[in-house]
């Protein structure tokens, strides 16, 4: 459930926000810039102690990202389960990803650039058709945010 938290401050709060004030692209990028400030300390403490910076700019590249992703089904079904539901498996996959054979979750993500880079790469083609998605939707979503209809 603390997905759902999460998803209550990004996209139910602060992304209707930011998007009446930006519009809805940069309103996304910034709650991507936020979210990705939000979990820096996780990012440099435990994710990859070892990259920091590496490890940081990913982290950036795939918050914006993802909050696009997040951010269109928000302003589609205009329910914050979907993306809560996205990010608790986004964060559950994310041992599919990492080293089996590390002896600590730390070892495990260690990041190179280019790991940065490719992964990077990889995630902006996939998130192609939510820009394009997010910003066909102009100013439409200027909606008082709900639950749920």
């Amino acid at each position: 459930m603390c997905f759902w938290g999460e998803e209550y401050g990004w996209r139910y709060f602060l992304q209707p926000l930011l998007q009446k004030r930006y519009g809805v692209c940069k309103g996304l990028v910034l709650v991507g810039v936020i979210w990705a400030v939000w979990h820096l300390p996780l990012t440099l403490y435990y994710y990859s102690p070892e990259a920091p910076m590496q490890e940081m700019v990913y982290r950036i590249v795939f918050c914006i990202c993802l909050s696009f992703v997040m951010g269109y089904f928000y302003m589609k079904l205009n329910c914050i389960w979907l993306p809560a539901i996205m990010h608790c498996l986004n964060n559950g996959m994310g041992a599919l990803f990492t080293n089996p054979t590390a002896a600590s979750q730390t070892e495990a993500r260690i990041l190179s650039w280019p790991d940065v880079f490719v992964s990077s790469i990889i995630i902006l083609i996939l998130t192609i058709p939510f820009f394009v998605l997010c910003h066909r939707m102009k100013e439409k979503f200027v909606r008082s945010p709900k639950l749920c209809e």
